[in-house]
């Protein structure tokens, strides 16, 4: 959290969220059908990317930290309205418990962490 609002009191934007870099990117690795039914990339760009490492970065949203300026909070009718900067965290660190399968990751990796400390 200090790390964040260093962050916020730095930069001054109307938000400021946690973010970590996406596995996937809609660019490269995510598809979507076209209306025959065909694969395509989600995103196209208007030059071939061959490689996700050439893909422009993105970034998957972790719902764990959130700074705030208060009036950006009373006024905005959207999440996105405003100057909403990413606080990069390690993917560890951001994951969201949708299944039983993301309980059992986090749970192995606070098991880790926690036998790590012990040693």
């Amino acid at each position: 959290m200090d790390a964040a609002l260093d962050q916020f009191i730095a930069q001054r934007p109307d938000m400021l969220m946690s973010c970590c870099t996406a596995r996937k990117n809609p660019y490269f690795n995510l598809l979507e059908t076209d209306p025959d039914g065909r694969l395509q990339v989600s995103k196209p760009l208007g030059h071939l990317v061959v490689a996700r490492q050439q893909a422009p970065v993105v970034y998957e949203h972790a719902g764990g930290t959130y700074v705030v300026d208060p009036a950006y909070l009373k006024s905005a009718s959207s999440l996105f309205e405003g100057r909403v900067l990413p606080y990069i965290m390690p993917a560890e660190r951001c994951a969201d418990i949708d299944s039983e399968l993301d309980f059992k990751i986090v749970a192995l990796l606070m098991a880790e962490q926690e036998n790590s400390a012990n040693r």
